[in-house]
């Protein structure tokens, strides 16, 4: 290696540098190439081409902001947008494909391994370096991430990142502080890891709550002893100085140290503030990062946990959604959400004492579970994973699951020589992980969530094993440690339960729903049908099969059979119910379509409403206005003041014979209701639709001065155009 450098700097790589140089390079080496088998071995799995639920939301919002500049989105974020924003640059930099940000997650994943490496080698021992280094190049779960459109990769990117610069600024800070005058004008560059920091909550809100832990490895964590480190030699022989006992603590001036703590913070707002400005700006609301937290709470601690955290599509997703509806902003949904899983837990407290344990359990076990999509069977087109990802057992009895099965009781001899020797780098990884794992018990627990807490397991595990001689002579401490892991093992691998051969039967349906929303019923149904061959007794299948397949085709009997058999697995489901009502409806069977409908208010009576109203409505948004204005008819004979039945009305009855006709329901509306802004803007859309583009300006005014949050500028606008009354409506949306 020295040949192909300058003899100026051949002496500059001491051979510790060199060291830590050569197994960065070998470890990204190893890392990018096992990303890379992995990720084009799945590119011809339907889900590579397919994103589902989580990752089709992010797909969505990047293209959108690539293809057609909208950057900005609709309303506040819903979910941290660091990853969206991410794909949203490579598809404007690279175009959409769905390749492209995959092979840029194996590069930035490659980064992590190698940082895990670097952190290793320079702030423990080279030993520990390589150890933890090429596990995180062979850890299936950072493989697995890297062929996924979703944030786990950046995630733990940002992870080792911050972890990297927390070591780094409390060894080269402190040294600083204490051999320069000027200590607290030192102590800036805390702004960094503070924005490492930030960006990591744009990326996992939950990180936030870890922020009085960084602030105190901040004030506690830098080097201890008095003498000062030699700076030609990295500190890869320096772990006297790191893993000195607390009480010799020789610190630098607190004030300084809170200066420090400011910086990080000040960074950490500079990173999360431009999402802040945006929800306010565009959702015209404060909110830090997101506001999804509410809604992830109430389906992790609501009762049904199991069944609330696999619902992402159908009828069973829109159970949960309705719990945050009719809310007047984001914030009084989030809240809606927290109070109903308050409520839960108030009335049920022992069974949600259960429920923690049980997640806690979760949290610890090999088993890798799965959010959006079954992991364990990608092993079936990934040559990677069929090595590095596995697990076997007895059924209800002892297993194993690698590799989490294995890494965490590995992890007990570096725990236990860390609060031996009370040394400060082991203590704080373990307090991260132990504050980490307890934000994703409060929610609910899934593998890719456990990602960020992978890094601080490596290097514990390399630490405690890479010292073995520290714990190994002593007879009593090698049985208590061999004792404690082998207890930990069985815990940690019991009954970890057989290994998927095909996905999860709700991934098949998020894909059937993209093909429907394309117009490919063919591909839906296909879609139907595997995963019902997975899980026939899901009703929400057949339910959608029989909306997306065959009712929205006018394949009425199919639709009628496929309802049936979903309401004869789920007998009082609204949906079902009404989906019932809509077909006999549409087969001019009025009294048995009353009979569901009637049914469907009954199985949810705060819900449905009047159920020719419904009907009303359902066969407005089919198109069939002559069975609407029918439907509002009937049911405006039990409510003869019911607003929406006398708009539906006086709706239909345009569509069917024009507008004069429509008018006098407009006016019998308008004498129960003058101000109604939903009867003024659509009597305008009758009016511009009919060519009168003067009154349908006059109705949308009105419209505009009974409610001015009716999003009708610019149809406004348009209409003034067409009539030459610009000038007066530019004044008016002034004022």
């Amino acid at each position: 290696m020295n040949k192909l450098l300058p003899k100026s700097r051949r002496k500059i790589l001491s051979p510790e540098l060199r060291s830590i140089l050569t197994g960065t390079a070998v470890v990204f080496a190893l890392s990018l190439i096992l990303r890379l088998v992995h990720v084009l071995s799945m590119r011809h799995a339907l889900f590579f081409s397919h994103p589902i639920q989580d990752e089709f939301t992010y797909d969505q919002f990047a293209r959108a902001a690539a293809e057609h500049g909208d950057w900005a989105g609709n309303g506040a974020f819903y979910q941290a947008p660091l990853y969206q924003y991410f794909l949203a640059v490579i598809y404007k930099l690279f175009g959409h494909s769905y390749l492209t940000p995959r092979i840029m997650q194996a590069l930035i994943d490659s980064l992590s391994a190698a940082g895990i490496f670097i952190i290793g080698a320079r702030f423990f021992s080279l030993r520990v370096g390589w150890i933890a280094g090429v596990a995180a190049a062979l850890y299936s779960q950072f493989v697995f991430n890297t062929g996924t459109l979703l944030p786990p990769t950046i995630t733990l990117f940002l992870d080792v990142a911050l972890l990297g610069l927390l070591f780094f600024l409390s060894e080269t800070m402190q040294r600083r502080m204490r051999t320069e005058k000027n200590s607290i004008g030192q102590s800036w560059p805390w702004i960094v890891p503070g924005m490492a920091f930030g960006l990591q909550a744009l990326a996992a809100t939950n990180i936030l709550a870890l922020a009085p832990i960084f602030c105190a490895w901040i004030f506690w964590g830098a080097e201890t002893e008095k003498k000062t480190l030699n700076t030609s030699v990295p500190a890869i022989n320096a772990k006297k100085n790191w893993n000195a006992p607390l009480a010799k603590h020789a610190g630098t001036p607190i004030f300084a140290r809170i200066v420090a703590i400011g910086f990080f913070l000040c960074g950490a707002g500079i990173a999360i503030l431009p999402a802040t400005i945006h929800n306010y700006l565009v959702g015209k609301e404060t909110i830090l990062v997101s506001y999804n937290a509410g809604i992830n709470f109430y389906i992790g601690n609501s009762g049904d946990y199991e069944k609330k955290m696999l619902s992402r599509v159908g009828y069973e997703w829109d159970a949960i959604k309705a719990v945050g509806e009719h809310a007047a902003n984001y914030k009084e949904a989030s809240r809606k959400f927290m109070e109903a899983a308050e409520a839960y837990i108030a009335e049920h407290p022992v069974e949600y004492l259960r429920l923690l344990l049980h997640k806690t359990y979760l949290l610890f076990h090999g088993n890798e579970i799965y959010r959006n999509q079954a992991i364990y069977s990608d092993r079936r087109l990934s040559p990677v994973l069929r090595v590095l990802l596995w697990k076997a057992g007895f059924p209800g009895g002892p297993g194993i699951a690698f590799p989490w099965g294995i890494l965490l009781p590995l992890c007990i001899p570096g725990l236990f020589l860390a609060f031996k020797n009370r040394e400060r780098k082991g203590i704080f990884l373990s307090v991260f992980w132990i504050a980490y794992g307890a934000t994703i018990v409060a929610f609910f627990v899934t593998e890719r969530y456990r990602i960020p807490l992978v890094p601080l397991m490596l290097i514990i595990a390399a630490d405690g094993w890479s010292r073995a001689h520290e714990w190994w002579n002593s007879a009593s401490t090698r049985y208590g440690l061999f004792a404690t892991m082998g207890v930990v093992f069985l815990i940690v691998n019991w009954n970890p339960g057989p290994m998927e051969r095909d996905t999860n039967h709700d991934a098949y349906l998020s894909v059937a729903e993209q093909f429907f929303s394309q117009g490919d019923t063919a591909n839906a149904e296909i879609c139907y049908r595997k995963g019902l061959a997975l899980d026939p007794t899901d009703a929400n299948a057949w339910y959608l099969m029989a909306w997306h397949c065959f009712e929205v085709k006018g394949n009425l009997d199919s639709a009628a059979v496929y309802y049936l058999k979903a309401n004869a697995l789920l007998p009082r489901n609204k949906s079902i119910l009404m989906g019932l009502a809509r077909v006999a409806a549409r087969q001019e069977r009025y009294d048995e379509a009353e009979k569901w409908m009637e049914q469907a208010r009954a199985a949810v009576p705060n819900e449905t409403g009047n159920a020719f109203e419904n009907l009303g409505s359902v066969a407005l948004q089919s198109n069939d206005f002559a069975t609407a204005f029918r439907y509002f008819t009937v049911a405006l004979r039990s409510d003869p003041r019911s607003s929406q039945s006398l708009l539906g009305q006086a709706i239909t009855a345009f569509e069917l014979k024009g507008t004069n006709d429509a008018l006098p329901y407009f006016e019998k509306l308008f004498s129960i209701y003058p101000r109604s802004a939903d009867g003024y803007i659509n009597l305008a859309i009758v009016y511009a639709r009919s060519g009168n583009h003067s009154k349908a300006v006059d109705a949308a005014i009105k419209a505009l001065s009974i409610d001015p949050s009716i999003s009708a500028g610019s149809f406004l606008m348009q209409q003034a155009a067409l009539c030459g009354r610009q000038q007066e409506v530019q004044a008016f949306l002034k004022r």
